[in-house]
């Protein structure tokens, strides 16, 4: 058997059958086209999730929880080929289906209540500024901000 890759696609030379001399080519790998932004949806647990990046190596999937997790780009790839991850055309992302409001506002921490100057600073800090931050951080990411308890927690989760 010969295996030779031409475009991205990985190609088998069957040896002959026995009825004919022929020799088919048979795709293994279709190419998979991924969109940041496209939500799928898991055929064995039925979970969703959004795909916020990737490049030749990785991938990074954000769940409908707000957590994340990463692997090789060709796993995410041949998952799709194989249909266990199916693009969701009908679900908008995340950002705009969760938050309800745009995805870049910055958020005025120092205007709501329980968030004082330095626990906005803190969570400017932290990395998170805007609605789309808030909404990817978890609970717990948010209250081990220095200077962020409970009650700021959910006026931030309020405000978003």
């Amino acid at each position: 058997m010969r295996l030779s890759c031409k475009e991205e696609m990985l190609w088998v030379r069957l040896p002959p059958q026995a009825s004919t001399m022929s020799q088919s080519m048979t795709p293994l790998d279709e190419p998979v086209d991924l969109d940041v932004g496209q939500v799928y949806t898991d055929a064995r647990s039925g979970d969703q999730f959004e795909l916020i990046y990737f490049d030749g190596n990785v991938y990074i999937v954000q769940e409908r929880d707000g957590s994340h997790r990463f692997g090789r780009v060709e796993d995410f790839r041949k998952n799709v080929r194989a249909e266990r991850y199916s693009p969701d055309y009908e679900a908008d992302s995340f950002a705009k289906t969760d938050t309800g409001s745009s995805s870049g506002e910055e958020i005025q921490f120092e205007e709501l209540d329980g968030i004082g100057e330095t626990g906005a600073d803190n969570l400017r800090e932290a990395g998170i500024i805007t609605t789309d931050d808030v909404y990817r951080a978890s609970d717990e990411d948010i209250l081990n901000i220095s200077w962020v308890g409970k009650k700021g927690l959910q006026s931030i989760r309020d405000a978003v």
